[in-house]
């Protein structure tokens, strides 16, 4: 969270960072942030104002918003019912110069990510503020004796330029899209990880989308892995293991603006969406997770027995039980949207039931165990690009804390478990938002953000309605395909 600094030291600071900024021909500075929408909104600061000049430490007064600003469905600028925001008062996004960065796809323009604070209280967060509510929980979970480390896998779409006529056709915007594998002249159909699916442009582009993002060390980990997904022009980036929760947020927000400048300058479109067809597979952002005892310490998950409670540790094992107890409430988080139901489905390893299992790609949370090694960590991947990555992963150690603090344990695995004893997750966005009103808004997972969990289920539930009243798929697609 924003520190307080003396005048003389905020000076300082400002006028070192300026100076860097404009010696490296930064022109504009960009202030971002990502509402509970998903939309992720940036104010640029002019770097040549002489108001800078004589007052530098300005820099840390960041841009205003409206006060409303998270109370915005996804589509539309409109103030959601039953939020009780009004389009009166400002809020102050300040930056955390932390995650400075200089735009490699638009070195003119550097952007820092920052937190909604009280205009009146300049480093005081708002209510409404994802990135406090992630450094609180962070910060709640170090004083119960825990950390979290965090990777990541998104999977995407790469579309390009087609004729109206293209059977593979994606939508009917404008203008039409296809599966970059159907716009050649020489028809593709490469399947999952097959080696010819990784040159040609798509090569490119993903050569130039890991050293970009490489250039964004301060806002985004490294790419570890990619590779060929199983639908038509659908690929997997995997993202380095972090202790670092907030860098692990950052970096969706990153790799989402990253995947589409580097798009634009491949003629290639992204897309995140989490369901485009009906007939093609579903994508989704998995998120893994290990434990430590100290923030970037030894991982805590495995027990260091293979042969007892599976290879987990009781500290896993209370910390994945947390997270499994509330997993049909936190689907409302972190799969955000009417679309992402459409890629839950039985058999399509997108983890439909609250259950676990160690490597078993259907169950939603899933042990992974590398060959002959003890469980490492687990995959959560009920996840998709539609969140409000800040929020989510606070919602997530706030659930992986009830676990601890009840020492809870798991139930049997679904490999185990008695017929009739899973529970299937919400298989639409109006039951995972009732779960999650239940848990987060009228029961114990309130806390102290109440007011912070109602307006998100105000929002969420306004985009659940508009979509079952107005958008089929393909209308979610025309709308949506390059949103996230």
């Amino acid at each position: 969270m924003p520190q307080p600094i003396d005048m003389a030291s905020r000076r300082a600071t400002a006028t070192a960072i300026l100076t860097g900024l404009r010696a490296a021909g930064v022109r504009h500075l960009r202030v971002a942030f990502c509402t509970f929408s998903s939309r992720i909104l940036s104010k640029a600061i002019a770097l040549d104002s002489p108001g800078l000049d004589a007052a530098p430490e300005a820099l840390f007064d960041g841009v205003g918003f409206v006060t409303c600003i998270q109370g915005f469905p996804n589509y539309a600028l409109t103030i959601a019912s039953d939020t009780n925001l009004t389009p009166t008062g400002c809020d102050a996004l300040r930056p955390d110069f932390g995650t400075l960065t200089i735009l490699p796809y638009m070195p003119s323009h550097a952007v820092v990510y920052g937190f909604l604070t009280n205009y009146d209280t300049a480093e005081t967060p708002t209510a409404l503020c994802p990135r406090a509510f992630l450094a609180e929980q962070v910060a709640a979970a170090a004083a119960e004796g825990f950390y979290m480390s965090c990777g990541m896998e998104f999977e995407f779409f790469l579309l390009g330029e087609c004729d109206e006529g293209n059977e593979a056709r994606i939508g009917r915007g404008t203008p039409c899209l296809a599966p970059l594998e159907a716009t050649s002249r020489v028809p593709k159909n490469y399947c999952f990880a097959q080696n010819r699916g990784m040159s040609g442009r798509t090569g490119a582009f993903l050569d130039e989308l890991a050293a970009e993002l490489k250039q964004q060390p301060n806002s985004c980990c490294p790419v570890e892995l990619s590779h060929r997904e199983g639908g038509t022009s659908q690929y997997e980036v995997v993202m380095r293991y972090t202790p670092d929760l907030m860098k692990a947020a950052d970096t969706v927000l990153t790799l989402r603006e990253t995947l589409h400048a580097v798009g634009d300058k491949h003629g290639i479109a992204v897309s995140l969406l989490p369901k485009l067809t009906e007939a093609t597979l579903g994508s989704g952002m998995h998120l893994h997770f290990s434990v430590q005892t100290e923030r970037g310490g030894m991982n805590c998950f495995p027990s260091g027995d293979p042969t007892a409670n599976h290879g987990i540790s009781a500290l896993g094992e209370a910390v994945m039980a947390g997270v499994l107890n509330r997993l049909d409430a936190l689907v409302a988080v972190t799969q955000a949207s009417s679309n992402s139901y459409r890629r839950m489905k039985k058999g399509c390893w997108s983890g439909a039931t609250k259950a676990w299992n160690v490597d078993d790609k259907e169950a939603s949370l899933r042990v992974c165990c590398p060959v002959g090694q003890s469980p490492q960590h687990f995959e959560m991947k009920t996840s998709d690009a539609t969140m409000n990555p800040h929020y989510a992963l606070g919602c997530i150690v706030q659930c992986a804390r009830e676990g601890v603090r009840g020492k809870m344990r798991l139930p049997p695995r679904l490999s185990e478990a008695e017929e009739g004893t899973v529970e299937d997750l919400p298989s639409n966005f109006g039951d995972a938002i009732m779960a999650f009103k239940k848990h987060f808004v009228d029961g114990a997972g309130r806390g102290t953000s109440g007011r912070l969990h109602e307006v998100y289920r105000a929002v969420k539930e306004e985009e659940c309605v508009h979509a079952a009243r107005h958008l089929t798929l393909e209308a979610e697609v025309e709308k949506f395909l390059t949103f996230y």
